[in-house]
């Protein structure tokens, strides 16, 4: 849900498809971090899927900072 989030986003406002890209590692990270609570896990199975083989250092920082953002707001809403 969080990719599909990131892509109406990116289309919205017509990013290139390298931000895109990032978008939707992001959006990965975001919605596994804040399903099972684990940020990292989220960073990292989101560099997975969607790079396939190839790391995105450029996408790693943004990957992590968005699963450490959703993991802290699952916490402060829901506790």
């Amino acid at each position: 849900m969080g990719s599909s989030i990131a892509d109406q986003f990116t289309r919205l406002f017509g990013f290139k498809v390298r931000d895109r890209r990032i978008l939707l590692i992001m959006g990965i990270s975001a919605g596994f971090a804040s399903v099972f609570g684990t940020p990292l896990a989220g960073a990292v199975f989101a560099l997975e899927v969607l790079v396939l083989g190839r790391m995105r250092y450029e996408a790693l920082l943004p990957s992590f900072l968005a699963a450490v953002l959703a993991d802290w707001m699952c916490h402060a809403v829901w506790g």
